[in-house]
């Protein structure tokens, strides 16, 4: 999949930016709506980045058969879960435009 790479923000309450480059300009559907949408289309990129780390993790995690950690937990499965948790936490804050 191919998008604008950078971080990508929001301007002027509604515009969608990475650098000088326009993503994105939320109209319509009164102004309340138009900021919501533009916060959210902001954070895509680090809500689709979450989502593919976190489901590797999980997958990860889910075959942690062969690691090193003690038989009662796999500790480094803990670890890597609530990295991924941070992720989606802090990607989900951007998209509510937090």
């Amino acid at each position: 999949m191919k998008y604008t790479k950078g971080d990508w923000e929001v301007r002027f309450n509604t515009t969608v930016r990475v650098g000088d480059d326009w993503i994105a300009s939320c109209v319509g559907s009164g102004k309340v709506n138009a900021e919501a949408n533009a916060h959210l289309i902001a954070a895509a990129p680090e809500l689709l980045d979450a989502c593919k780390k976190g489901l590797n993790e999980m997958k990860l995690w889910e075959s942690s058969e062969s690691c090193d950690c003690p038989p009662e937990g796999h500790i480094c499965g803990v670890i890597r879960l609530r990295q991924s948790i941070q992720n989606v936490e802090q990607a989900i804050a951007k998209a509510k435009g937090k």
